[in-house]
């Protein structure tokens, strides 16, 4: 994390578990082969390490806030199409853990205010590529 006069530096550690299914589908685009895998799902840790995240809350914290941590779980799914000279792209749904904390806890107020059955509020969305080395 690039450094702030508000604050010390972050830094970031994390691991990544992806399964990826067996199922495929293959089909050219202007004589281009292309392999689309539908969906694949990851799991990661993530462990920061910031002397600015909360060891104690504030008194008028809820008292069923969640705890203050700097550990994270990210639960996330994907859709890839590969192409030629192993690049692969993909467009990748994730949610944080305490995201989908927050939505099972406040599920009335995320069908309210966010679209399709709130969750919205909730997931992230990317896009990126990757090359196979």
């Amino acid at each position: 994390m690039p450094k702030s006069s508000t604050h010390d530096d972050m830094n970031l550690f994390s691991v990544k578990y992806r399964y990826s299914m067996d199922t495929k589908y293959f089909f050219n685009v202007k004589d281009i082969p292309i392999t689309w895998r539908p969906y694949s799902f990851s799991f990661t840790f993530l462990q920061g390490k910031d002397h600015d995240v909360y060891k104690t809350f504030p008194d008028n914290t809820p008292k069923d806030y969640y705890a203050a941590t700097d550990q994270r779980l990210l639960f996330s799914m994907q859709t890839n199409f590969i192409i030629p000279n192993n690049i692969e792209l993909y467009w990748d749904w994730s949610v944080l853990d305490i995201g989908l904390i927050s939505y099972l806890r406040n599920y009335q107020f995320y069908q309210d205010n966010y679209s399709f059955l709130g969750l919205t509020g909730i997931v992230n969305v990317g896009v990126g590529f990757r090359v196979n080395l």
